[in-house]
């Protein structure tokens, strides 16, 4: 049976009121050390699984990276993350590749990124289109920066399966 990794990227733009996931804000210079550390586990993984007397399976058909806020990572560091599970695992073809975004932070480089890393899957994270509730429970967001996301995700979507329809 083939794998699914979740990998957690614990970081926020801010702290939402709701929250109860291991998360927070944190200084970008600790990024690059979390990132080091988790392509380092992946590496490390079939040997920690054979000294537990387990076994690994290296096929993954499922990725999902959440969080936090994984796409307030540098675009390399994304794709740092990306290239170490597939050195380690045989990412199947049809494997859905999801992750975790907050609105406002897909800037036409990130998306292209995701799109390096093989992110057939974007979760975007909205609590509510109405900006008061949003601002109620912590989150950046407001409707029109959802709604530009969704926009840049289609006329991406719309790009790379050559649908583009004229305006």
């Amino acid at each position: 049976m083939p794998l699914g990794i979740y990998i957690s990227v614990p970081f926020c733009r801010t702290k939402c009121s709701y929250c109860n996931f291991a998360s927070d804000v944190f200084s970008r210079a600790v990024f690059e050390r979390y990132v080091d550390r988790v392509c380092a586990d992946i590496e490390n993984a079939p040997q920690v699984a054979a000294e537990m007397g387990g076994q690994m399976e290296r096929a993954v058909d499922s990725i999902y990276l959440g969080g936090g806020t994984p796409t307030v990572l540098e675009t390399a560091q994304l794709e740092r993350i990306f290239e170490a599970v597939r050195r380690q695992f045989e990412v199947t073809p049809s494997a859905e590749v999801t992750v975790e975004c907050a609105p406002g932070t897909l800037t036409p480089a990130v998306i292209e990124s995701l799109l390096r890393c093989g992110v057939n899957r974007v979760s975007l994270g909205v609590q509510s289109f109405v900006d008061q509730e949003a601002a109620a429970v912590g989150r950046l967001h407001e409707r029109a920066t959802v709604l530009d996301d969704i926009a840049q995700l289609r006329a991406t979507a719309a790009d790379r399966s050559g649908t583009r329809r004229q305006t």
